[in-house]
């Protein structure tokens, strides 16, 4: 019998929600978890250099008692682990940790395995800092899936965060990223996944496409907290609406003078028409709403944009019901607006854990970098058109 007792600032509801909920099981524990939160249901768990997790929920009694059966082969064929919560003053809990399980000689590794995961929940729920991102390796990129590029599969960078690893290395926006070290990218998840096993300080190849021409980087990967975070809703919706505000400047004076009838055409240097790139913008911006929503309830982002099909439909869709630029425009600060309104309302006492602001600010914040790929873009666009136009 391998015992864990922890204390956490955390009301036992929260608590008792990291143990069942899969998008919440990978905040603290595992890369990628299913969880099927009834007796009988099954749980698997996924993260790096580690062997999968499988078994079924035994037992839950909300907020007191959760029970999993798990194997994890080789380490062991056959464990219990039974999570007892035991309320106390001022919103503290006390979690008591009983893993049964057969020796074998992989025990301890699953020991000390769940051992960090639990001292990570303690940091999550206390702090907000991920242990896990303390180590991981980042390079600094805002990246979207490009499966139809002309140039073959890859990883298109649409943004590079000033300061990070990867600016230093001179990564640009517009590179294409088709293999990391020996690792071909075929996927933004599989850069994501391959990034997972990499740490902090350690020096990667990155091979990509600049302009159709193969080019190779050395970067010395980073921490996670490249960004300078925001601490408060209040001071995050703030740093959002001066952004917001930018941007629709600058997208204002590159379309000053642009007809509807020229803002469909397109330049040899970008995919898409400025009619288009101001739809997907909104698409962009709808979709960060659905996030924070998302973040806020416990739950996993839904990622629509990166699968072309899901995309070129909400694009048409757009672009029937705002046939005009100036609908565009016009629907583009909305969007905005309710962006900044949706972070204005939030309380952090209503999110299952500080580490989820932190995990909110970091999409607004990198969604700024994606935007500003789409602005240059307008740029380059309204620059081929024909003078007067």
């Amino acid at each position: 019998m391998y015992r864990i007792s922890l204390d956490l600032r955390a009301p036992a509801r929260k608590v008792f929600a990291a143990l069942y909920r899969a998008a919440l099981l990978e905040d603290w524990l595992a890369e990628r978890a299913l969880a099927e939160p009834f007796p009988g249901g099954r749980l698997v768990l996924l993260a790096p250099g580690v062997p999968i997790l499988h078994g079924t929920f035994e037992e839950l009694v909300e907020p007191e008692r959760v029970v999993w059966t798990l194997a994890a082969p080789p380490w062991v064929d056959h464990a219990r682990l039974q999570m007892e919560l035991h309320a106390a003053e001022d919103q503290e809990t006390r979690l008591e940790v009983a893993l049964e399980t057969s020796e074998s000689e992989g025990v301890q590794s699953l020991v000390d395995f769940l051992g960090q995961g639990f001292r990570n929940l303690k940091s999550v729920y206390e702090t907000g800092v991920d242990l896990r991102e303390q180590q991981r390796g980042v390079l600094g990129i805002v990246v979207e899936e490009t499966p139809e590029s002309p140039e073959g599969p890859g990883v298109a960078v649409r943004g590079v965060l000033p300061g990070s690893p990867a600016a230093r290395a001179g990564l640009q926006p517009g590179d294409l990223l088709v293999r990391l070290g020996d690792v071909p990218l075929d996927s933004w998840h599989r850069l994501r996944q391959v990034l997972t096993t990499l740490r902090a300080g350690q020096e990667v190849e990155v091979h990509l496409l600049r302009a159709g021409k193969p080019h190779t980087l050395r970067v010395l990967l980073g921490h996670a907290d490249t960004l300078q975070l925001p601490e408060t809703p209040a001071e995050l919706a703030r740093r959002v609406r001066e952004l917001h505000a930018n941007l629709m400047q600058q997208i204002t004076e590159i379309l000053t003078g642009v007809s509807d009838q020229v803002a469909v055409a397109h330049s040899g240097q970008v995919r898409w028409s400025i009619k288009e790139i101001l739809a997907h913008l909104i698409v962009a911006e709808r979709q960060l709403h659905q996030d924070i929503a998302l973040a806020v309830v416990g739950a996993g982002s839904v990622e629509l944009e990166s699968d072309p099909l899901a995309l070129q439909v909400r694009l048409e869709a757009i672009l029937t019901t705002h046939p005009q630029i100036q609908d565009l425009l016009d629907e583009l600060r909305r969007d905005f607006r309710e962006s900044e309104v949706l972070l204005e309302g939030l309380r952090l006492e209503d999110l299952p854990h500080p580490g989820r602001f932190r995990r909110i600010a970091r999409t607004v914040l990198e969604y700024h970098y994606h935007a500003l790929d789409h602005v240059e873009q307008l740029q380059q666009v309204r620059n081929s058109l024909p003078t007067g136009t």
